[in-house]
C-alpha cells in the first residue's frame, strides 16, 4: 500500500500600507473563504480535487500566519487560489502570500516559527515606537503561538 503525500503551504495574510490586524478572522472563516475562493476561480471539479485532503492546519489571526495542508497533486490550485483573495469579506483588502511549500510538516513548522517571530518583532517595535507597554502582551502571543504551532498535528 502506497502512503498518501501531502504538501503544507505556509502563507501569510497581509493587509498592505495601514498595516492593521484583524483579530476577528478566525481559522474555521479562513478555511471557508478558502473552499470558496477555490470554487470561484476553479470550478466545482477543482473544489473536489483540492478537499479531497485540504485542512489549514494552524493559523495565527494576530500574525497572520497559516498553514494549510493538501494533496501533492493539487498543492498549485491551492497557491493559485490562495494568490487570488483579495479580501476575507470584512472591510480590510488583503493579500495571501504562499512563504513556502514543504513536503514534511517539521519544515513547515520551522518556516512558520520564522516568519511568526518576524512579524511580532515588527509589531513589537511598532508598539513600542507608538509608546504602549505591550512587550509583555507580545512575548505571550509569541509563547502562545510558537506552542500551537510546534503541536500541529501529524494527522
Amino acid at each position: 500500500m502506497v502512503r498518501y503525500k501531502y504538501r503544507y503551504l505556509v502563507f501569510s495574510l497581509d493587509y498592505g500600507q495601514d498595516n492593521t490586524v484583524d483579530t476577528s478572522v478566525t481559522q474555521e472563516d479562513f478555511e471557508r473563504r478558502i473552499r470558496a475562493a477555490v470554487e470561484i476561480h476553479f470550478g466545482p471539479h477543482g473544489l473536489g480535487l483540492v478537499l479531497s485532503n485540504f485542512s489549514v492546519r494552524y493559523f495565527s489571526s494576530f500574525t497572520g500566519i497559516g498553514v494549510a495542508r493538501v494533496g501533492r497533486d493539487y498543492y498549485r490550485t491551492l497557491w493559485g487560489a490562495l494568490s487570488l483573495i483579495t479580501g476575507l469579506g470584512g472591510a480590510h483588502k488583503c493579500r495571501l502570500l504562499v512563504l513556502n511549500c514543504s513536503g514534511t510538516i517539521r519544515k513547515s513548522q520551522i518556516a512558520a516559527l520564522k516568519h511568526d517571530r518576524a512579524r511580532l518583532a515588527v509589531a513589537l517595535h511598532r508598539l513600542q515606537s507608538q509608546g504602549s507597554g505591550a512587550a509583555s502582551v507580545v512575548d505571550k502571543i509569541a509563547a502562545e503561538n510558537e506552542a500551537l504551532i510546534r503541536t500541529m498535528d501529524m494527522a
